[in-house]
């Protein structure tokens, strides 16, 4: 059983997918399994998944981030699921901190991580909200009420079903949830992600 899981939802995501997974592969923490969910992409997001992930699952329609994320947490088997949208690039050392975290904090039931002040694309729309989300989760406290999607990641006793009516915000409500359940849900400002 691998200590970590990585699953990366897609969709039509050939764009981004490749530097996404390629960032995963070039981790410096090598236990963990890397699983992409495809929503019946019409471009080649499963080629370039099956050229990375360890397996490559594949749905029969386009049913939503929710319903990929939930496939790919059914089929995850190690102790911690890390969540990573398709168009997000980790750090070498991602990975690393995240099982240092939950290792070090057994009380913890989820983590985030927030997206760093740096953006590929130069125009005007990408760098200020780029900026202003790392700027307003920089501020918040250790303990917060809500998963983000960019990058959060959770025991696997504390694993609780996307839910997918929910189109917008899935992770959020996902994430309230288990603090109404009484869990612990972390903001480790030290694990930033390229959005």
């Amino acid at each position: 059983m691998p200590c970590l899981s990585v699953v990366i939802p897609a969709y039509n995501s050939q764009q981004t997918l490749e530097k996404c997974l390629k960032a995963i592969r070039e981790s410096t923490f090598k236990d963990y399994e890397l699983i992409v969910v495809d929503g019946k992409s019409t471009d080649s997001t499963r080629l370039v998944a099956k050229e990375y992930a360890d397996r490559v699952i594949a749905v029969g329609a386009n049913f939503g981030r929710s319903h990929n994320r939930n496939q790919g947490v059914a089929a995850a088997s190690g102790r911690i699921v890390v969540n990573i949208d398709a168009d997000i690039v980790v750090e070498p050392d991602t990975l690393q901190k995240i099982a240092n975290y939950f290792s070090a904090y057994p009380q913890i039931s989820a983590l985030n991580g927030i997206l760093a002040r740096e953006h590929p694309h130069l125009d005007f729309f990408s760098q200020y909200k780029n900026l202003y989300m790392h700027y307003r989760f920089y501020r918040l406290p250790e303990r917060v009420n809500f998963l983000y999607g960019s990058l959060h990641a959770l025991r696997r006793e504390d694993v609780q079903p996307y839910n997918a009516r929910i189109k917008i915000a899935d992770d959020t409500a996902l994430g309230q949830s288990l603090v109404a359940g009484g869990k612990e849900i972390a903001l480790v400002k030290g694990l930033e992600v390229i959005h």
